[in-house]
């Protein structure tokens, strides 16, 4: 998959949250895993360790693409919206869950750009 993101030429982002789609292991049963979490707090620092060790490779290999600097704010700004992908939607494959990945990213660069509102008192 590294092999496949840096030959890509697609907008990076966008081939980002391809790459994180296809690296992040889908849970059967999201609940389940929760609840297991809930139960078995001791779990909780693994998962931490897991997600960043996941996120260093990540990074490793964005950097074939970008300088590290920008591979650290695009693995951070796709790391953000899986998170948040993961609070809004059930996904039924690593292409679906690619789509809502740039969906929620989109979300985020339009609310961080958007011209600030104006309130009249």
């Amino acid at each position: 998959m590294r092999d496949r993101f840096a030959a890509a030429d697609g907008r990076l982002v966008d081939d980002v949250c391809t790459l994180v789609a296809d690296t992040v292991p889908l849970a059967a049963d999201r609940a389940r895993a929760k609840e297991l979490l809930v139960r078995r707090p001791e779990m909780t620092s693994m998962v931490m360790r897991w997600m960043a060790e996941s996120r260093q490779a990540l990074i490793a290999a964005v950097t074939t693409r970008t300088d590290e600097d920008t591979a650290r704010t695009a693995v951070a700004l796709v790391m953000s919206a899986l998170s948040e992908a993961a609070h809004r939607f059930t996904v039924q494959s690593q292409a679906d869950l690619a789509v809502r990945l740039r969906a929620v990213v989109a979300e985020m660069v339009a609310l961080a750009t958007a011209a600030p509102a104006t309130t009249e008192r």
